[in-house]
């Protein structure tokens, strides 16, 4: 068992150089998740259903040209 008890199962051995393809897709998604979760704490809605009414308005925060950009970055064909 490697060092801190960490179970062999869960233990994966650091790579040098190595990064799995669905790596950067996330990275990419995250950074568009941040934006929205940056949107979320700035109007502070703190019901249920202001939420609900915040995430039915905020796709003003994602232009056109940002979205593509993310699809680009993750991998996909956007021609």
């Amino acid at each position: 068992m490697p060092s801190g008890g960490v179970h062999p199962i869960a233990y994966v051995a650091p790579t040098e150089g190595l990064c799995p393809a669905h790596a950067v897709r996330t990275r990419t998604i995250e950074k568009a998740y941040s934006k929205l979760k940056a949107y979320l704490r700035k109007i502070a809605e703190r019901t249920v259903a202001g939420l609900m009414r915040a995430l039915e308005n905020c796709a003003h925060i994602f232009l056109p040209a940002q979205c593509v950009n993310y699809f680009k970055a993750c991998g996909y064909d956007t021609d």
